[in-house]
């Protein structure tokens, strides 16, 4: 059904049901902006808004963290991303039925290359930390945006900041303890520096990198030492996609592409933009780290004369480290 077809919306009885809906889903915060801004969609992870959008629900779906220190941070041990997406369905389905809009009138998003953090700063979902990442007042940073658009408009909300990173102050907690130096001091974050990004990255890693690296997939360091992440009551249990904090790394550097692949399906590892070659590479570092020394010369021996150049170069790169007094973990 399109907008000019549209029956009347009640907005009130609408509003209502979505945040009864986002409630009973596990949502733990709720925020409409409305109306939507006028941005300029020039990055490479930013797309126009659908052309029927009128506003937008912006919903805070906090994820365990009971889990011990692992390889997996633990916002990709379970695939939260599917998981919120699954329930906004639940709201989204409920929604169309007391409106009478059709299924593409609600544009479900989640991990997506709409500018998801900006929307939810610009309605007072959360406010910026000096680390890039979204603060809820409930959950901290511990949890991921998710969101749909609707066809009409509801009452929109305000940030909760009059410019980013107000409310960390003075505090540098997230920027002292970053690994590679990665958050800049007026806040922000420099990608090319940050292990988040690096982990995922087509590159053979740097050797001062390499010799302090135990990533298999996410660095959550920057969140750990956050101020606004202590005390925080747990987020939802993981569910779909299920990997833990401590996948069998040997196994995910000796599959096949296509075993890989299989392995992943389902979980927080499966998109597209995260190769599997990637994958290998922090599993070599990771089972390096925690070899003997025999272990970790036959390591590099069986991957020096690799066809792929990622993997043979970081084997070169761990052979070097072998002769050096570079700290390692």
């Amino acid at each position: 059904m399109g907008i000019e077809e549209s029956p009347v919306v009640d907005v009130y009885e609408s509003g209502k049901l979505i945040r009864a809906g986002a409630e009973r889903e596990g949502f733990s915060r709720l925020r409409i902006l409305s109306p939507l801004p006028c941005w300029n969609f020039t990055g490479h992870v930013d797309m126009p808004f659908p052309e029927n959008a009128r506003s937008a629900c912006l919903l805070f779906y906090p994820y365990d963290r009971s889990g011990g220190p692992g390889v997996l941070a633990p916002f990709a041990r379970s695939n939260y991303y599917a998981e919120a997406v699954a329930r906004l369905k639940k709201i989204v389905s409920e929604l169309r039925r007391k409106t009478g809009f059709s299924k593409e009138d609600f544009r479900i998003f989640c991990n997506s290359r709409f500018p998801e953090k900006q929307m939810a700063w610009h309605c007072g979902l959360g406010y910026f930390g000096r680390n890039s990442l979204l603060i809820t007042p409930e959950y901290g940073s511990l949890g991921i945006i998710a969101g749909f658009f609707l066809p009409f408009e509801l009452e929109g909300e305000s940030p909760l900041e009059n410019t980013p990173y107000e409310h960390c102050g003075s505090c540098r907690q997230c920027a002292l303890s970053c690994p590679g130096k990665a958050v800049k001091d007026g806040g922000g974050i420099d990608r090319l520096l940050c292990y988040q990004y690096l982990s995922t990255a087509s590159v053979v890693l740097p050797r001062d990198v390499t010799s302090r690296w135990n990533i298999l997939y996410g660095c959550q360091i920057c969140q750990d030492v956050c101020p606004k992440n202590r005390k925080k009551p747990e987020g939802n249990p993981p569910g779909r996609g299920l990997l833990g904090e401590e996948p069998d790394l040997k196994f995910i550097l000796d599959a096949t592409e296509e075993e890989l692949r299989l392995f992943l399906k389902g979980s927080a590892l499966s998109q597209s933009w995260i190769k599997p070659v990637l994958l290998k590479r922090n599993a070599l570092i990771c089972l390096w780290q925690r070899g003997t020394r025999e272990e970790r010369d036959a390591l590099t021996e069986a991957y020096l004369k690799h066809p792929d150049g990622i993997l043979a170069g970081t084997a070169s790169c761990l052979r070097d480290l072998s002769s050096t007094s570079l700290p390692r973990l």
